[in-house]
Order: structure tokens, then C-alpha cells, then sequence
């Protein structure tokens, strides 16, 4: 009986060195044991991972035999000894008849793949110079592009003011004294028409000596050239800063009696200003050809300054044409064609930066692409002319250099509002960059729109609340929480507004929604409060108040409101307030001066707030509107708001829907006003009203005379009470109307309420 041979896993130790066409490789050397011996040996193969389609070894120029295994067949896989100090030879199978012609075909093959290798090597140097060839046209574009850049940037600085005028002597005026002169400048249009004169009484020469010594051959130049010129069609005069060669002169240059008065302008200015003792006239050696430029154009200015200390420069507008040139137009042709052709290209080069442009509102928005804008070049932008009424900053990154480039740059543009979302500058606070933005806050017609994160808002609070600036604030903490400081106007609750330029005022609307306010941000405001002079309301909506009893933070926030001469608006909706928190604001109403509108509403109000309430407004005297609607009143309660009324000396609007009070309630609170003496608008939506309860609505109607709206929306009144409605309307014509649910009514009580012009039906 044969042994069993056990052998162990095999294992890998040290390598074998095999050599194929003279290239050396290492392969592992594999190892297997058992109880009786271990061999070395190596795998085919791990050798024909380094050289694929070996079959066969030899060492020193004898073949290496596979092993085999009991039944004389090669061991799996194939393997051979290893000889780790020796190197043994790999080789190929040898090739056949037809292996060898398929060879010889192979040849063939690798001397057409050479000649088709050699053409596209000749196409791709025909493509090499046609690429060289461009980027030299790209080198001259880029070249011509940075000269004119250069000459653009030299006309505006050399060109700051227009450079074509004439003057004219004022009527019945002699001599060269004072205010005897006045200049005109001209439009610098491309229209057929040419230059032309602009509808502007010009501007009084005060120092007309001094003016004609500098300025007087420019005039006589322009007088001869035009003369010279008259009878030969498209006159062309030379210009004053060698630009905009273009310009014909326009007809009422052409005119006889208009030369003839600048003739005479020259006579006047030759008596006067020759030098006895010459007889040439050498004084003002401006060259028309050469042109008046740089500091001639500020010498003349500065001369000017006395009769336009504004600059309005004869109302003509500096733009940049199409080719390049700067031009003194007219507000008609910045406004018509020339204006569209170059807003086309200011347009196209904001869209360059990755910027949108919106022409129904005249809106730039960059978003989130500070990498690809440059600063710098937008300013000059701006600076050009482009008409822009808006712009708008969203996720955007400064650098403090540019930022100030572009505040200083706004100072001067038309643009009236700037919109900051998530902005940041490097290095700055956002109170820093509110405090930059405070240069803005003289231009006027003019309001930034700054929205940061919440984590970085109770400075910005502070400083807003406390200081008057055209600037509007939101802080938010998702898409639908968010604390605003906006115009004091009745705009809707929503995260981002999209605020009017007509709408804008000087008093702002302190705005909190959905947002957890925590006490030291309260605390802020409060503080804040004390010093400011423009928040006049302050809205809370869906605010949780209960963590700031904490610090005693609301009451605080309530002794804020006691001594503020600002605030009259003041509403708290579906918030979250402990009854202590209620009385401390209804307390406040003792103590305020100010307050109009009080507004606590969706919050369940008990006989101790209710009585409190009475109480404050026996002692305020300016609240006009009360807004307890969703309170849970009771008729009780509402019977003891409406004899509080009562005694108020301007109460004018009391809200009391949605309460449930009742048909007992509703002849409680109208029983209660009947002789109110300021009562304007009443408000009981919600009510069911039965015959006796609609007999209470129709009795105060007849019997207050102040009364003028009433809004009774929600359950539809019963037919039966229409006549009680219609017989009070007939008997009180001041009321102006009647606000009653479209639904629930019969066709006859349709028919007669819809005749009826004072029902409104929603």
C-alpha cells in the first residue's frame, strides 16, 4: 500500500531570474511541501505575465522539461524547477511556412501604416501653421484691442467736458463787459443731420476777456472754416481732440445771421483785445486742427463754474461710441439710436463676465462668479454710460480694494438700487461693509438691499435701527425665517421682497417671521429702540417669545416700546407668549405716546389681559386701531372691549373676527358702540348672525353716526335679516359700504343687496 504524501500550501520565497531578447525579469519562486521533502519551482504563467506567449525555457542552451504529475501528464497549472542561481531563457514556439508569409504580409502592412503616418504628419504641420497664423491675428487683435483700451482711456480723461461751441453777444448789449456773452454747446451726434444745437439757454461768458484770449482763434478758425465750406456739400469740421472726424456741421451753423452775429462777436473781441501796438492778431493760438483738449477743456471749465456750478454741461451726456471715441450727445440720441448701440455693447460685455442683464428693468445680476468679473472694467462700464437702473450681487466674494472702487464708482451713476445677497468682502465685518455703504446714503432716489446670515446680524441690527440710511436689511436663517428692517409700507410677508423705487420712504417696518429670537438679539433691538427715531412699526409673525422670559428680555423689549416716539404700528401674530408677556405689552399702552396700531391677534386672550387692556386705553389717548381678531374672546370680554371703546377719545377701527363670540357677543359689542362718537370701521367676521344678533348690526348703523365700513364676512346672513340692513342703509347714508360673503343668499336677497352700490360682496 502506497504512502500518503501530504503536502503543505505552497509558498512563495525569493526569485528566478528569466531572460527573453536580452530583457531580464524577475518571477517569483514558488514553493511546495511535504512530510518527506519540498521543491522549488515556477509557474508559467506568472513568466508570461512579463512576456506574453512565451511556451518554452532553457537553461545554458538545454530545454527545461515541464513537471509532471503520478499519471505522466504536466502538473496544473504548468510549472518547471526553479534554478534561483542560475538565469534561465524564455522562448516563443517556432514559427511555421505560413507564420513566416503572414510576417513578410505583416511587413507589407507596416510600410503602408508608415506612409499613412507620414500624411497626417503633413496635415498636422499644415494645421500647425494655420494655428500659428491665428494666433498671430490674435496677437495684433489683442494689440489693436489694448490701444484702443489706451486711447479710449486717454479721451476720457483728455476730453472731460464737450469741445464743440460757438458764442453768441446777448441783444442790445455793446462792448466786452460782463454777462455781454453766452456760449452754446453742440451735440456731437453720427446722425445725418450732424452736430446740431441743444435746447439750452447756454451759459453767461463772466469773464470774457479772459475767455476770448484763450478761445478767440478757435472761434475765428471755426467761423472761416464754415465759411469756406458752406457751398460744398458734407461739410466736415476738423475736431478738437482729433476724434469723431465725422462730424458735418449741422445747418443752424450754416445760417447766414448766426455767422454773421459771430462776426460781429470778433469785431468786438479784435477792438478790444488787439494790442496797440501790433496788427496781427496773435493772441488765443488754440489750432482748430489740433483741437481743444485736456487743460484747455478744465481751463474751461473753470471758467464756466460761475454759471454751471453742476456740471450739467449744456444737459449733454459723455458716451463712447461704436468705434472707440468718446462724444458729448444729447439726451434724444443717447435715448434712440446711438444709446442702443452702445448699450448693445455694453451688454455684451457684461454677459463676457458671466452677468445677466434684464432691459425691461435695466438689471445686472452677477451670481457667484467673482472669479470671472473684473471690478475694475465694470466700473469703467458704469462710468461709460451704460444704462443701468439696477444691480444686483448674489453669493459674491470682494476684495476690499474693489469693493471700495465700486462704491466710490455708484456715487456718480444713475444706478438707484444695489442689491447685496450673501456678499462678502475679505477681511471685512458685514458691519464694516454697512458702514462703507453709509457714503451712498446722499445720492439721491438711490437704496441698497443687504441680506446676510444670521449668525452675523445683531451688529447690522444695531447699527440699522439706530442710524438713518437708505439701506434696507434680511437677515435669514433658512428660505422661509427671516428678520427684515424694510420700508415702513404694506408689503407682503415674504423672504426676498422685490421693493418699488416709488414705494420707498424714510421710516422703516422693523419684520420678524418664523425665527427664533434669542435673547440677547431682543435685547439688541430693545436697546436699540431707545435711540432711534425711524422705525415707526414693528411686526411679529410665528415668533417663539417663551425662552426670553429667561432674562426677562420681553419685558424689557415692552419698557422699550414705553418711551419711544417712533413706533405706531405694533403686531404680534400667532406668536408664542405667556400671559405675563401679554400684559407687559397691553401695559405698555399706558405708558406710549406714539402708538396708532396695536395688533395681537391668533392668541388666546384671558378675563386678566382683557381687563388690563380696558384699563391702558382709559389712559392712552392716541391709539386709533385695536386688531383682536382669533383672540377666543368671549362674549363677555367683547362686551368689556366695546364699552372701553367708548370712552376712547380717537378709537376709529376696532377688529374683533373670528372669535366665535356669538349672537350674545355681537349684541354686547354693538349695544356697546351704538354711541361711539369715533368709531369709523367694524369688523365681525365669522359670526353666525340670527334675527335678533342682525337687528343689533342694523341698530348701530342707524344710531352711530361716525360709522362707515362694516365688515361682516363669513357665515351668510338669513333673508329674514335683509330688511333690517336695507332699512338702516336707506336711514344712514354715511356709510360708506357694507363688506358681506358672496355665498349663502337666496336669488331675491341677490338681487336686492347687488343693486345695492354700498354692498360688497367678497
Amino acid at each position: 500500500m502506497e504512502a500518503t504524501v501530504v503536502e503543505s500550501e505552497e509558498e512563495q520565497t525569493s526569485c528566478q531570474v528569466v531572460v527573453y531578447n536580452s530583457i531580464k525579469r524577475k518571477v517569483p519562486i514558488r514553493v511546495k511541501s511535504s512530510l518527506e521533502h519540498s521543491r522549488e519551482y515556477v509557474l508559467l504563467q506568472d513568466v508570461q505575465d512579463h512576456f506574453s506567449g512565451v511556451t518554452s525555457f532553457t537553461l545554458e542552451g538545454e530545454p527545461l522539461p515541464f513537471l509532471l504529475n503520478n499519471s505522466g501528464h504536466r502538473m496544473e497549472p504548468w510549472q518547471i524547477n526553479a534554478h534561483r542561481y542560475h538565469e534561465i531563457e524564455a522562448q516563443l514556439p517556432e514559427q511555421s511556412s505560413a507564420e513566416a508569409s503572414n510576417t513578410s504580409i505583416d511587413n507589407s502592412s507596416l510600410v503602408i501604416l508608415w506612409k499613412n503616418i507620414e500624411k497626417r504628419l503633413d496635415t498636422i504641420e499644415a494645421r500647425l501653421d494655420t494655428i500659428e497664423i491665428r494666433i498671430e491675428d490674435v496677437r495684433i487683435t489683442v494689440i489693436e484691442r489694448t490701444n484702443n483700451i489706451m486711447n479710449l482711456n486717454t479721451e476720457l480723461v483728455e476730453n472731460s467736458m464737450p469741445r464743440f461751441f460757438f458764442v453768441v453777444k446777448e441783444p442790445g448789449k455793446i462792448g466786452i463787459t460782463r454777462r455781454h456773452f453766452r456760449l452754446h454747446f453742440l451735440c456731437e451726434c453720427k446722425e445725418q443731420d450732424g452736430m446740431h444745437e441743444i435746447a439750452h439757454e447756454g451759459y453767461e461768458i463772466k469773464k470774457p476777456r479772459e475767455f476770448f484770449i484763450k478761445y478767440g482763434s478757435y472761434l475765428r478758425k471755426l467761423i472761416k472754416i464754415v465759411r469756406g465750406t458752406v457751398l460744398i456739400g458734407g461739410i466736415i469740421i476738423p475736431t478738437l481732440a482729433q476724434v469723431a472726424s465725422n462730424i458735418s456741421i449741422p445747418d443752424v451753423l450754416c445760417e447766414g445771421n448766426l455767422w454773421d452775429a459771430m462776426n460781429t462777436v470778433t469785431d468786438v473781441m479784435d477792438a478790444n483785445l488787439l494790442p496797440s501796438d501790433t496788427t496781427t492778431m496773435e493772441y488765443g493760438k488754440t489750432s482748430l486742427g489740433a483741437g481743444i483738449a485736456g487743460a484747455q477743456l478744465r481751463d474751461l471749465a473753470f471758467l464756466l463754474y460761475d454759471t454751471d456750478p453742476r456740471q450739467s454741461l449744456g444737459n449733454l451726456n459723455r458716451i463712447t461710441d461704436a468705434d472707440g471715441h468718446v462724444r458729448w450727445v444729447c439726451m434724444q440720441h443717447l435715448n434712440t439710436s446711438y444709446g442702443n448701440e452702445q448699450q448693445s455693447a455694453f451688454i455684451r460685455r457684461i454677459e463676457t463676465m458671466r452677468g445677466k442683464f434684464d432691459s425691461t428693468n435695466g438689471r445686472v445680476v452677477f451670481n457667484n462668479n467673482q472669479d470671472s468679473i473684473v471690478i475694475s472694467e465694470f466700473c469703467t462700464i458704469i462710468q461709460n454710460g451704460m444704462r443701468i437702473k439696477e444691480l444686483h450681487f448674489y453669493n459674491f466674494a470682494f476684495k476690499s480694494d474693489d469693493f471700495v472702487k465700486l462704491v466710490e464708482t455708484l456715487k456718480d451713476s444713475l444706478i438707484h438700487n444695489l442689491t447685496l445677497y450673501n456678499v462678502t468682502v475679505f477681511g471685512w465685518k458685514p458691519l464694516k461693509v454697512a458702514k462703507s455703504l453709509q457714503s451712498l446714503s446722499e445720492k439721491q432716489q438711490f437704496w441698497i438691499l443687504y441680506v446676510v446670515k444670521k449668525d452675523n446680524s445683531d451688529e447690522l441690527i444695531n447699527y440699522i435701527i439706530r442710524n438713518k440710511t437708505n439701506m434696507f436689511f434680511i437677515s435669514q436663517t433658512d428660505r422661509n425665517s427671516y428678520l427684515q428692517i424694510i420700508p415702513a409700507s404694506n408689503y407682503e410677508w415674504k423672504p426676498i421682497l422685490n421693493l418699488e423705487t416709488n414705494n420707498i420712504v424714510s421710516n422703516r417696518e422693523l419684520r420678524v417671521y418664523d425665527m427664533f429670537i434669542e435673547p440677547a438679539t431682543l435685547k439688541i433691538i430693545s436697546n436699540a429702540l431707545n435711540s432711534s427715531d425711524h422705525i415707526t412699526r414693528i411686526s411679529f409673525k410665528k415668533i417663539d417669545f417663551t425662552v426670553n422670559y429667561e432674562q426677562n428680555s420681553i419685558g424689557n423689549f415692552a419698557k422699550a416700546l414705553w418711551t419711544n416716539t417712533s413706533v405706531s404700528w405694533l403686531l404680534f401674530e400667532e406668536c408664542d407668549i405667556k400671559m405675563d408677556g401679554i400684559l407687559a405689552f397691553v401695559t405698555m399702552l399706558k405708558h406710549n405716546k406714539n402708538l396708532r396700531d396695536f395688533t395681537i391677534c391668533k392668541q388666546k386672550l384671558p378675563l386678566p389681559v382683557v381687563e388690563e387692556l380696558c384699563s391702558s386705553l382709559e389712559v392712552n389717548t392716541k391709539l386709533t386701531m385695536l386688531n383682536l381678531a382669533h383672540d377666543q374672546l368671549t362674549p363677555n370680554l367683547a362686551r368689556l372691549i366695546g364699552n372701553a371703546c367708548i370712552s376712547h377719545p380717537i378709537f376709529t377701527n376696532l377688529d374683533i373676527s373670528y372669535n366665535n363670540i356669538g349672537n350674545e357677543g355681537i349684541i354686547c359689542i354693538c349695544k356697546s358702540l351704538e354711541n361711539s362718537t369715533t368709531l369709523e370701521t367694524l369688523s365681525l367676521s365669522n359670526e353666525k348672525f340670527n334675527e335678533q344678533a342682525i337687528q343689533s348690526v342694523a341698530d348701530l348703523i342707524m344710531k352711530n353716526r361716525t360709522l362707515r365700513t362694516l365688515v361682516l364676512l363669513g357665515e351668510s346672513i338669513e333673508d329674514a335679516g335683509l330688511k333690517f340692513l336695507l332699512d338702516a342703509l336707506k336711514q344712514n347714508e354715511k356709510i360708506d359700504n357694507i363688506t358681506l360673503s358672496a355665498n349663502g343668499w337666496s336669488g331675491a336677497a341677490n338681487t336686492q343687496f347687488k343693486t345695492y352700490k354700498k354692498i360688497i360682496f367678497r
